[in-house]
């Protein structure tokens, strides 16, 4: 489903100008194949570079606890 998604990463383009995470719930999600799905997309420094970390949940996930994992994670590598 999601085997490569460096390939995809395009389609995150305007989510990772952003410094916050971006959620993309169902429909909205860029990923054809995982629509069925929620994604949690954050840019993060990491080893003096920058990466992309992304969450793969249900729709019906804790939002809060998800972001805020995100969040402790991204600022861990920084």
């Amino acid at each position: 489903m999601v085997d490569s998604i460096e390939k995809d990463l395009p389609a995150f383009a305007d989510a990772l100008m952003d410094k916050r995470p971006s959620v993309f719930i169902g429909k909205e999600n860029p990923l054809l194949k995982a629509r069925d799905f929620s994604m949690l997309v954050s840019r993060c420094k990491i080893s003096g570079g920058e990466g992309v970390v992304v969450i793969l949940g249900p729709k019906r996930m804790n939002y809060r606890k998800s972001i805020d994992a995100l969040d402790a994670l991204c600022d861990f590598f920084d």
